[in-house]
Formats: structure tokens, C-alpha cells, sequence
């Protein structure tokens, strides 16, 4: 049985049996004795802990909970002792980090260090290993299309690069001890240049550097206002598109429209509520952060606002997965396929002439607002949207002796029982008196039965020598199908027979 002691590294508490605490203390006290005296030392030390710390975080999360000798030796064995990165004046240390250099795979951080905004750029620069310049052109040149909305959504889920450690794994470079070390003493010479630079007279004095500095400072003031003018735009586009999601949320869509309505005719009621919700979260969560963008572009604010980022990232992945429940719901809907099948002979035809009326029955019932989609037509109003669909007319040649009418109805459902219900409420569309068929060219979808992709096709079969009358509007043009070499306006109301070739016309209209 072994003691356990607590301790805590890098605002971590770890618990760690006695033998591993010696020797994390000693390794922990050899790096103090040798950069305790440095300038750069308490940087180097705390970012050592820290990754000491992202190591143990990382055994631990198996299946153990306390620190043991072999943790402390394999966080040793990757970071380093302190006499294995002795620098030699001769440059003997850049030689042994040469010929110790492994490849290490990249994590994707913001760039605290290289960023106009949030990093983004500079960060994807440093994963790719490309100029942050051609990142932020590709962004610039995507701004019109997804780029604001994709900058947006890297800058709420990406991390930014704090600690050394972060910044050697965002390069993709080893986090141990010797890169820790150079990197910082590289920060800390570069504070040290700038403060050299800002000390000497001789850059103040230079007429080309000050020149420089002046349009930097002009394309920093284009770029201020360009800033405010991007935010106005950001701030603008959010209200607007906040506004029309609320409006159809709360106020059931514009004053034609009934969004409510049109959304129950496609989906099952007990999926309205999670399909709403998740619109809501999904569509206007990043309208939400287009609006705290352009706030923060307006008034030069910087601060990161990390719990608010977190809480909306949260709820646009709710969103996003109440979206991906409903779809994949919905589509259950539809996979299986029915079919119902009806013959009629025409016996009463005889030597007579086939009149087949096809009319309009929803002339007068559109408002203006319909919306048609391929063989469909949404008829929308203010309290309701009632779906129609087309008729499809189908005049062919039969080799049997007498002409006949085939009714073919089709949906998608989820099973065969509930594919039997849905056809018998597809409305006939046909009337047969003595030798007149009469066709309306639309059928209605009941929005209690729900959109299953209702069709019906009627289809004439006539024998040849059969004569035939086709009276219509011009809108039936779309919908009914024959063969020969005629259009469906020069047939239209004419005394027509069908020949082997197909429907030809025998002579003038009636």
C-alpha cells in the first residue's frame, strides 16, 4: 500500500503516490536551479507544468485516477531533462535539436500571436503551413458567399493557442524542453528588439521608414472605418434575418403565407415542435453571432466573451442535431413504395367518337401566392396551405379490339398498411359518361393525410381507327402525353383519329 499525495500543476489537482511525487519534485526542481536565474525562467517552468499536467490529464483519462512513477518518467521521457539541452557557444544545441526532430502532428489553435481579428486566419496558417496571407485572401474572396459565416464558427469552436505548449503543437513542432525553452527566449528577444527599435533615434530619423509609417497609419484608419462600415452591415443583415425567423415563428409568417400550415403538410404534428426549435437554434444561432460580430466590429470591442461562445456553440449543436432527428424521421416516411391499379373498359364506345374534357377545377381558387414545384402546386393563404397534384394524361395505342381507361395511384409511405390508407384518399379525378370522359386537372392532397407523393395517371388505350376529341385549356399542355407528330395546340377541339403512327387529325375543329 502506497501513500497519495495532491498536487497541483497548472491549476490541475492530481493525485500522485509518494515515489512519483520525489521524483516529479526533483525534475521540477533541477529545471528551477537552472532557469531560476534567467529572465525568461518563470515562463519556461510554468510552461513546462503545463504540459506535465495535459500528460497526466491525458494517462489518466483510461481508467486510472492516480499519478504513478511511470506517468512522471514517460512525461519526463517526452519534455526532457534540463542536461540534455545545454546550450554550448559553439551552437552545438541547434546541431542535437537538428538530428532529434520528429514530425509531430499539428492541433488547430487561433493564433493570438499573428491575428487582425480572432486568429482564425493565422491559425489555419500555422496547421497548413502556408502564409496566413492566402488564408485570409481565400476569406475574403468566400466573403460574399460563406466566408463571414464560416470565420464565425471557426472563432467560436477553435481554442486560442495561450501556452507555449499550444503554440509548439499548433506548428506542429515537439512540446519538450528544448522547444519550450527556445521559443520563449525567442519571444522574449523579439520584446527586447522592439524595444531597442523604439529607443533608437535612427528609425525616427529615417525618411523611407517614417514614410512607411504613415501609410500604415492611413491604411489603419481605411481599415477602422472599413471595420465599422462591415459591422453596420453585420449588425443590419442579423436584425433583419432575426426579425423574419421571429415574425414566422410568433406571428405564424408574413400576412399572405401560413408558415405553421405548410410546414403540417409535410410533417408529422409530433415532429413540429423539434423541427421549430431546431430551426430556430440552427438557422439563428450564427445570426446571433453575425449581430455580436458586428456590435463588437462597431464599438472596437476585443474581449472574447468565452461562456456566451460556449453556451450559443451548445445550442447551435442542439439545433443541429434536433435537425438531423427530423430528417432522418421524415425520410422513414417515405421508403416504401405502393401502387393501386384500376382498369375500365369502355364498352359503351363502340363506333362512337371518344370525347375526352379536361378542365381547370382550381381556376378561380388561387390567390396569387401559389407555389408550383414540379408536378405539385402549393395554393397558400393567410390560415392555410392546401396542396394539389397533377393529373397526368397519357393517350396511347392498344392491339386489344376495344379502347380502355388505366387509373394508376401512387404514394410513399412507411409501411404497406399505411400506403393502402393514403391511396383510397387520392380522389378520383375521372368521370365516364356514355362515350365523354371528363378529367379534372388537378387532384387535392388532404393535409390531415400529409405529403407522400401522391401522383395519378390516367392512361386512354385505343385501338386503332378509334376517333377522338381532345378539349382542354392551353395549361393541359404540361400534363398530357400522346404520341405522333402533333403538338397538343394544333389537336386541341379537332376531330382526331389514332393511326399506327399515333394521333393524327382527320379534318377541321367542331
Amino acid at each position: 500500500m502506497k501513500k497519495t499525495l495532491t498536487v497541483n500543476l497548472w491549476g490541475q489537482v492530481f493525485n500522485i503516490d509518494e515515489d512519483a511525487f520525489e521524483k516529479l519534485q526533483k525534475y521540477l526542481s533541477s529545471l528551477e536551479n537552472k532557469f531560476s536565474k534567467t529572465p525568461e525562467g518563470k515562463e519556461i517552468i510554468g510552461d513546462v507544468e503545463a504540459r506535465i499536467a495535459e500528460i497526466f490529464k491525458e494517462r489518466l483519462a483510461i481508467s486510472r485516477q492516480v499519478v504513478t512513477l511511470d506517468d512522471v518518467y514517460f512525461a519526463i521521457g517526452i519534455i526532457g531533462l534540463p542536461e540534455d539541452f545545454d546550450i554550448a557557444d559553439d551552437g552545438s544545441k541547434e546541431d542535437k535539436d537538428e538530428s532529434k526532430k520528429t514530425e509531430k502532428s499539428r492541433r488547430l489553435y487561433r493564433n493570438p500571436d499573428d491575428r487582425i481579428l480572432g486568429g482564425v486566419g493565422g491559425g489555419l496558417a500555422a496547421y497548413f503551413g502556408i502564409d496566413p496571407t492566402v488564408v485570409r485572401l481565400l476569406l475574403v474572396i468566400t466573403f460574399f458567399f460563406s466566408g463571414p459565416l464560416i470565420y464565425i464558427v471557426l472563432w467560436l469552436i477553435v481554442p486560442e493557442a495561450k501556452t507555449t505548449a499550444q503554440k509548439l503543437e499548433m506548428r506542429g513542432e515537439p512540446v519538450n524542453l528544448s522547444n519550450i525553452e527556445k521559443n520563449i527566449k525567442d519571444e522574449f528577444s523579439k520584446v527586447k528588439d522592439n524595444l531597442k527599435s523604439k529607443n533608437t533615434k535612427k528609425n525616427i530619423k529615417d525618411a523611407t521608414h517614417h514614410l512607411g509609417e504613415i501609410l500604415v497609419s492611413i491604411i489603419h484608419v481605411f481599415f477602422h472605418a472599413f471595420t465599422i462600415i462591415l459591422g453596420f452591415a453585420f449588425l443590419i443583415l442579423g436584425l433583419v434575418f432575426l426579425f423574419s425567423i421571429f415574425v414566422g415563428v410568433f406571428f405564424d409568417g408574413a400576412s399572405t403565407i401560413s408558415v405553421t400550415s405548410l410546414f403540417e403538410t409535410f410533417i408529422e404534428s409530433n415532429l413540429l415542435t423539434p423541427v421549430t426549435i431546431g430551426l430556430c437554434l440552427f438557422i439563428g444561432i450564427p445570426i446571433i453571432l453575425l449581430i455580436i460580430t458586428g456590435i463588437r466590429f462597431i464599438f472596437g470591442i476585443h474581449h472574447s466573451f468565452k461562456l456566451l461562445r460556449k453556451t450559443l456553440g451548445f445550442s447551435f449543436l442542439i439545433g443541429l442535431i434536433l435537425v438531423i432527428f427530423v430528417v432522418i424521421s421524415q425520410s422513414l416516411n417515405y421508403k416504401t413504395n405502393n401502387q393501386m391499379k384500376e382498369n375500365i373498359k369502355l364498352d359503351s364506345l363502340k363506333n362512337k367518337t371518344l370525347i375526352i374534357n379536361v378542365t381547370n377545377n382550381l381556376k378561380n381558387k388561387f390567390n396569387n401566392n401559389e407555389l408550383e414545384c414540379n408536378s405539385y402546386i402549393f395554393n397558400c393563404s393567410q390560415d392555410s396551405c392546401v396542396l394539389y397534384g397533377k393529373t397526368q394524361i397519357t393517350i396511347q395505342k392498344t392491339d386489344d379490339s376495344l379502347p380502355s381507361i388505366s387509373i394508376v395511384k401512387f404514394c410513399r409511405t412507411k409501411s404497406k398498411k399505411e400506403g393502402s390508407y393514403f391511396l383510397k384518399q387520392i380522389p378520383s379525378t375521372v368521370i365516364i359518361t356514355d362515350s365523354v370522359v371528363s378529367l379534372s386537372e388537378y387532384f387535392t392532397i388532404h393535409q390531415n393525410n400529409k405529403f407522400r407523393f401522391q401522383k395519378e395517371t390516367v392512361t386512354f388505350n385505343l385501338p386503332v381507327n378509334t376517333n377522338v376529341i381532345i378539349n382542354g385549356t392551353e395549361e393541359n399542355d404540361e400534363n398530357i402525353y400522346f404520341e405522333g407528330n402533333y403538338s397538343y395546340s394544333e389537336i386541341k377541339g379537332k376531330n382526331c383519329v389514332m393511326s399506327e403512327e399515333g394521333i393524327v387529325i382527320t379534318n377541321s375543329s367542331l
